[in-house]
């Protein structure tokens, strides 16, 4: 047992310095395995769709719907993140999850082909337990960790999140065939059984997490109403220069990539011959590249988050429209690969420079908000895919979608406060860091019994 024990902390004394950080470590342990699950079943979900039906609108209209739970309820899951134990709240949304999965998986063993309907309805009420979650566990992650490490955290949970996204086309290049051969009756149950089992696991992550309460120094009985303390959260962003600029560059930004996976199924039908390997390689490239480019982006501690987010979405752009004569597959995946270096230097930084000017009471709110308002227009971008791709073609598609990014970040370099945005010193007073014990406490939510 000893030589155990001491395995065990010479593996953990070689770990990154915020992943030593035992709570930070158990929630970035639970949703890498979570976000792999989730990744192997949305790739599994949209192919369904899209080899059902033959029609790209089809697909965007899935996509659609799986958008639409952020707009409808972010105000109310900021809100929740900044008045309840937050720790509970990702514990809850693990437990929907894992019911809405078990939901999915008798019927799909109950039948062949469950009905779009029915699919869609799973993949709405699945995004609007994860409206809740994601502001939450935003929220949470500098309440676990130093300030000094916090792009460090923001890079590491990125990367894994892309590499557990990497492994889901991976493994559907196993899966994927089976769908020709085998039909959804083994190849569905499988991928939803798979994401089942991660959510419990994450379930059990973030048990053992100690609480997360928001630092607020008024009373639930002095607080305001729900609407109220929404419009708290997007008057902090609107006095924040930085924020709001991000805030409506990004709304572009996600009406431009919304039609992007869209285009991927119709170019690997039109341009590969819709083969599943193709398919799930060309996604694999892309997130080969993100996780690569993660890893650099925390080594170099970029003190300028509007000047890299300008940057990255500039030279992103530029390789995204040159998909539009990329017809050979392996051009097409370093493509991607390039594409996928250029993603972090914009997300990452502007993500912690949000986390560390953001005060704790005003964290779930702000979060929320900027998900709920850039996500409004991704909809949309999904249902008009479709049509577009009709309308312009698949090159034309990936020139809109590449020149519309470039001509964003071109935008945000010319924004001289933007632009010139820095990172706020570490040695600043950050509140409510937790000091983690291993166990939990006392009054932790325990699963549910069988």
């Amino acid at each position: 047992m000893s030589g155990w024990i001491n395995l065990k902390a010479k593996v953990k004394s070689r770990l990154p310095a915020v992943v030593q950080i035992d709570a930070f470590r158990r929630l970035w342990i639970g949703q890498g395995v979570s976000q792999f699950g989730d990744a192997l079943f949305y790739i599994v979900f949209l192919y369904v769709v899209d080899k059902s039906s033959k029609d790209p609108t089809h697909t965007g209209y899935a996509g659609a719907l799986m958008q639409l739970p952020y707009l409808l309820f972010g105000f109310h899951a900021g809100v929740a993140a900044d008045r309840v134990d937050r720790r509970k709240i990702m514990l809850w949304s693990d437990y929907g999850s894992v019911i809405l999965m078990a939901i999915l998986l008798l019927v799909a063993i109950q039948m062949e082909n469950p009905p779009s309907p029915f699919l869609f309805l799973i993949g709405f009420m699945l995004s609007a337990v994860a409206a809740f979650f994601d502001p939450a566990r935003n929220s949470a992650i500098p309440n676990i960790v130093p300030p000094k490490q916090l792009i460090d955290a923001n890079a590491i949970s990125t990367s894994t999140k892309t590499l557990m996204q990497l492994f889901g086309p991976l493994l559907s290049t196993v899966f994927l065939p089976l769908f020709a051969t085998a039909g959804t009756r083994y190849f569905l149950p499988i991928a939803i059984a798979v994401n089942m089992v991660t959510f419990a696991y994450s379930a059990y992550a973030i048990y053992l997490l100690p609480k997360i309460e928001p630092k607020r120094d008024d009373t639930p009985a002095e607080r305001p109403t729900v609407i109220r303390e929404f419009f708290e959260g997007l008057q902090f962003i609107r006095t924040n220069e930085t924020l709001r600029t991000g805030l409506l560059l990004t709304l572009a930004v996600n009406l431009l990539v919304a039609p992007i996976l869209v285009a991927y199924t119709a170019a690997n039908r039109e341009w590969f011959q819709e083969s599943e390997r193709t398919f799930a390689g060309m996604q694999a490239a892309f997130f080969m590249g993100v996780i690569a480019s993660s890893l650099i982006v925390m080594r170099l501690k970029i003190r300028r988050p509007g000047l890299s987010y300008g940057l990255g979405l500039l030279i992103g752009g530029v390789f995204i429209a040159t998909l539009s004569v990329a017809k050979h597959f392996w051009m097409f995946a370093g493509l991607n690969f390039l594409c996928g270096l250029a993603v972090p230097f914009a997300v990452i930084p502007l993500q912690t420079y949000l986390q560390m000017i953001c005060p704790d009471s005003l964290r779930g709110r702000v979060n929320s908000t900027l998900n709920m308002f850039t996500n409004i227009l991704l909809p949309i971008g999904w249902i008009g895919a479709g049509w577009l791709i009709k309308g312009i073609g698949i090159s034309g598609i990936f020139i809109v979608i590449g020149g519309g990014l470039s001509l964003t970040g071109v935008a945000a370099l010319l924004l001289p406060k933007f632009r010139a945005s820095e990172m706020p010193e570490t040695t600043g007073e950050f509140p409510n860091i937790l000091h983690i014990t291993p166990e939990p406490s006392e009054d932790v939510i325990h699963p549910p019994k069988n």
